[in-house]
């Protein structure tokens, strides 16, 4: 007969000491053999002590935990918090099989899976860990039948596995929507009229829209820094410098919360084609990205450049024009002095005499007569010579065809200049207005032709073609270069003329080769 026990006591000193002994009844003799398992039971409970406080802390640690066979992959224990996100506690689907079916395929691959596949798949996993634990992302359908994500952590300690789920539903839906809102900026920037480009703090480029590339030509490759932005777009050192202080102090400040207001500035680029353009410059910041807004202002800088410049073409024309006016007052003052008032005193003098010969009762010889119908023929002339300066009767009388021709005997007879009239112009013109301006439009080019051209032969052709007039202004003098910008107030005064007159005026020459003016305007009786 044997018999098994453990007695707890002390030893000698008061040592607690625990002793497995067995009895053997053999032969009216009992024969005990003892060992002495304190330090064996010692060290269990305390490994149960430690179990029961390693499942404590795992009961209420904030991070689903699974506890599982490494053999069998079955579900050996679940915390609290487990229970709270997925609605199952151990032991509900301890078995593995029970646990795969919840999981929810996240790709093609993934729903081919067969139970055999999953559980190789988590078994490579697991014989897989290094010293830094894998981690991969999991769709696990939840009691409620609610599909969630989660990043899975897997480490393995003897025969069991944990297994801790970090719930990253709510990340992963952030993320979405951030990836949404950033796709949806891009597609909006894209397609902005507006020209944006965005790069980092540290000058790296990162974006920039297709308007951006239409307006200055520029490739994300061409300028993939702010560095390679402002030497390609601003030649000049100084400049270069200039604006890239002025942007960076202002950015910082603006980072600092030293400037709230975002002033806008309008600076000229070099685009990649080598065209100079003007821009409105603006930015935004958000996080680490500077974002640049350039809206295209050249048509702006130019239109107002011409208006100024338009300004400054009148204020001269008016100035001249006071001029013209001045002169011929000049002209019209002398010629009324040196002729008329000659040619008035000499009558004045002739009757004079007359007179006193007659209150003599002495005879008027006839040839003082004669000699005052003369001075009085003179003074005659004299006032039409002088109302024709002013303005041609013949204008008025004959029309415009008249005019001109009487117009091109004058330009022969005082400056010797061949001048020939061909004129195919065959309707008839009601309109004094209309002609009197085609007459001075006439007249300044031909007074242009006298001073500047040094020509020897000059040719009028007028004609009329889809009821517009036709005037054609050639001349074989020494011409101009008309790439460089001309000041002469007499071309001025005539696109002013033919502007009004809602025409064009078209001018063709070159140093050594004479010029070609065309006139085109509308017909208007």
């Amino acid at each position: 007969k044997v018999v098994t026990n453990r007695i707890y006591g002390f030893a000698k000193y008061g040592k607690p000491i625990i002793i497995d002994y067995i009895a053997i009844l053999f032969q009216n003799l009992i024969y005990y053999a003892y060992r002495d398992v304190t330090i064996e039971v010692n060290a269990e409970n305390t490994l149960k002590e430690n179990i029961n406080k390693f499942q404590k802390i795992f009961e209420y640690t904030p991070i689903a935990t699974v506890v599982c066979d490494y053999e069998t992959l079955n579900t050996q224990f679940t915390n609290a918090k487990f229970e709270e996100i997925f609605g199952y506690r151990y032991p509900d689907k301890y078995k593995f099989n029970d646990w795969v079916k919840l999981i929810v395929p996240e790709n093609n691959e993934q729903k081919k899976f067969t139970i055999h596949q999953w559980k190789t798949y988590f078994t490579s996993t697991i014989d897989n860990i290094s010293s830094t634990n894998p981690f991969f992302t999991c769709l696990i359908k939840t009691a409620n039948n609610k599909v969630r994500k989660f990043e899975v952590g897997i480490t393995k300690v003897d025969k069991s596995i944990y297994v801790f789920f970090y719930d990253i539903t709510q990340r992963g839906e952030a993320l979405k929507a951030i990836e949404e809102s950033e796709k949806k900026f891009k597609a909006l920037a894209e397609n902005m009229p507006v020209a944006i480009g965005a790069y980092t703090t540290k000058g790296e480029t990162v974006f920039l829209n297709k308007f951006f590339e239409e307006k200055t030509g520029y490739q994300l490759n061409d300028i993939s820094t702010i560095n390679k932005w402002y030497k390609k777009t601003q030649p000049k050192l100084a400049k270069r410098i200039e604006l890239k202080n002025f942007w960076m102090n202002m950015i910082s400040e603006f980072r600092k919360g030293n400037i709230t207001n975002i002033p806008e500035v309008k600076a000229s680029i070099k685009c990649k084609n080598g065209e100079i353009k003007y821009f409105e410059f603006a930015f935004s910041i958000y996080n680490e990205l500077n974002y640049i807004l350039l809206n295209d202002i050249t048509l702006q800088q130019k239109a107002k450049k011409e208006l100024e410049s338009s300004h400054q073409k009148l204020r001269e024309l008016a100035a001249h024009q006071r001029s013209i006016r001045e002169d011929e007052r000049k002209s019209i003052s002398r010629d009324l002095h040196d002729e008329l008032g000659q040619q008035l005193t000499g009558i004045k003098l002739e009757v004079s005499a007359i007179f006193k010969k007659i209150k003599a009762n002495k005879k008027i010889p006839e040839s003082d007569l004669k000699e005052v119908i003369k001075l009085l023929n003179g003074s005659v002339n004299s006032v039409r010579k002088i109302s024709t300066k002013i303005r041609p009767s013949i204008l008025d009388n004959l029309g415009l065809i008249a005019a001109i021709e009487w117009q091109v005997e004058e330009f022969i007879n005082r400056t010797g200049v061949n001048c020939k009239f061909v004129n195919e112009f065959k309707l008839k013109l009601n309109n004094s207005i209309f002609e009197t301006k085609l007459f001075r439009i006439l007249q300044e080019s031909l007074t242009n032709i006298m001073r500047h051209a040094k020509a020897k032969n000059v040719l009028i052709e007028l004609s009329e073609q889809n009821n517009c007039l036709n005037l054609l202004i050639t001349d074989d003098g020494i011409g101009f270069d008309k790439t460089k910008q001309t000041r002469s107030l007499g071309l001025l005064g005539m696109q002013e003329r033919i502007f009004i007159l809602g025409g064009n005026l078209n001018i063709e020459s070159s140093i050594g080769n004479g010029t070609l003016i065309k006139i085109n305007v509308p017909i208007k009786n």
